[in-house]
């Protein structure tokens, strides 16, 4: 009896090493089977994503070009992190062009949270106020927009977390013809309770900057702070900046807002 006992030990290390190896086995086979194939299975899970001239396989491959709604996607490669798995997410690292702008990071889900994390983005200002539909005073923008994220989490269409710089070069606007406003840092954050900060200052140029923005997890946000025409500045800019804030008797205008983004 203590023999038969004795054994069972073995037997069953034997056989979970065996169900861990044949687990592993069809993650390869799925891993390594042909991209096209997988994606002619998996598009109307996959819907509104759409990729075209697919190549390589679900561990490494490229997509000439996509859609994801109204989203453009040109050039995408990925490759597949298999240490995400680790942590029961599905994770790859990216590049590509998304609505224009060039990234080159890691994506990796789990359940409805989408987290992209150490990636660097490179876009013009332009392109981002029109993807995200800015008003009309802030869409005439136009300058070079750096993105290096740490990490992002997004769930349901909403921001969960952010952590981040962002440098804004040579920053114009339409109404201030060959001007150049200067450079301006972005340092974002979200504490615990889920409030994202992100406070925005001048790195050179004819404009002083140092407001500070806030969105809660409701999706409120706050933009408060001063804005401050440089002794070199054009006269113009008095008259442009009053669309931002109120004008104080020592020429800065103070800018507070309040709202809330809509519900996509």
């Amino acid at each position: 009896m203590a023999d038969s006992v004795s054994k069972r030990g073995p037997v069953k290390k034997v056989i979970g090493w065996l169900l861990v190896a044949v687990l592993f086995f069809a993650i390869a086979m799925v891993l390594m089977a042909p991209a096209q194939k997988l994606y002619a299975l998996a598009a109307p899970q996959l819907a509104p994503l759409q990729l075209d001239g697919i190549a390589g396989n679900a561990w490494r491959g490229t997509a000439a070009r996509g859609r994801y709604e109204q989203t453009a996607l040109e050039k995408i490669a990925w490759k597949f992190q298999p240490t995400k798995l680790l942590m029961a997410k599905l994770g790859y690292g990216i590049e590509g062009k998304v609505a224009g702008a060039r990234i080159d990071g890691d994506i990796s889900t789990r359940g409805k949270a989408l987290t992209v994390s150490d990636t660097v983005v490179t876009w013009t200002l332009e392109q981002l106020l029109k993807e995200v539909k800015a008003p009309p005073q802030i869409g005439t923008l136009a300058g070079q927009l750096t993105v290096q994220a740490e990490k992002i989490v997004l769930a349901e269409q909403r921001l969960v977390s952010l952590s981040g710089e962002a440098v804004v070069a040579s920053l114009k606007h339409a109404g201030l013809k060959n001007v150049d406003l200067g450079d301006f840092k972005l340092v974002a954050n979200t504490t615990e309770d889920g409030l994202t900060t992100v406070t925005a200052n001048d790195l050179r140029g004819v404009l002083e900057m140092d407001i500070t923005f806030t969105l809660d997890a409701e999706q409120k946000f706050t933009a408060k702070g001063l804005l401050k025409p440089r002794a070199d500045a054009p006269r113009e800019m008095n008259g442009l900046l009053l669309l931002f804030g109120r004008r104080q008797p020592d020429g800065s205008f103070v800018v507070d807002r309040s709202g809330q983004i809509p519900a996509a």
